[in-house]
């Protein structure tokens, strides 16, 4: 039975690793390749730039990451009656404002900033690791980090059906892919290792 490597136990080891100066060496030409030709603009229309080293969940080209933010931060500040509040402190200094105009200021604010900032992923984790739609622009360094962790195992990269590459060790069937096992470990049951296998299987035996 095929499995993902486990990420969970291993994860210091292994981002120990990733952060090598061999990996990293691989992988700045494929954040930069990333970063040309799929990443999102900066605010201010230019392109975003990534420096060996920093964190990939900010380079991601869907809102997953944001949008999980936002919730945390929506739930803290509900938790905590932190608009309430502050209404209550305008009241007290003689400037309210109306319901909605507060809710407006505070989503505008630098208070909101700061609370987000708190349900980012912790820099050097799993998760702040996971650069969304761009798993396929990580297979060469998750491939070297792989060999750099096994080296006495056959390290190889294949693909499925719709051209996504995966980093196995087909000896002790095991994908070593952190981004695949991370969506896997959120639900995503379309990356059950042995049905991401059978696809590269027919895959293999298409070609």
């Amino acid at each position: 039975m095929w499995k993902y490597y486990d990420f969970d136990a291993n994860w210091s080891e292994y981002y120990k690793t990733w952060m090598s100066s061999e990996v990293q060496t691989i992988l700045a030409p494929c954040m930069e390749k990333w970063c040309d030709e799929q990443a999102y603009y900066e605010s201010d229309g230019t392109k975003p730039f990534w420096k060996p080293g920093a964190d990939l969940w900010p380079y991601s080209r869907t809102d997953y990451h944001a949008q999980r933010i936002m919730d945390k931060t929506s739930k803290h500040i509900e938790h905590n009656r932190l608009i309430q509040k502050c209404g209550d402190s305008l009241q007290r200094a003689g400037t309210p404002m109306s319901a909605d105009a507060l809710a407006n200021w505070f989503l505008e604010s630098d208070a909101l900033d700061e609370i987000s900032k708190q349900f980012e992923p912790a820099s050097g984790s799993w998760e702040a690791q996971v650069l969304f739609m761009g798993a396929n622009y990580l297979a060469e360094p998750q491939a070297t980090a792989a060999r750099l962790l096994m080296p006495n195992h056959a390290v190889q990269v294949w693909s499925d059906m719709e051209g996504n590459d995966y980093t196995v060790i087909p000896c002790e069937e095991l994908i070593m892919d952190f981004q695949r096992a991370y969506l896997y470990k959120q639900g995503c049951q379309d990356l059950e290792p042995n049905r991401v296998v059978h696809d590269m299987m027919m895959e293999a035996w298409e070609l």
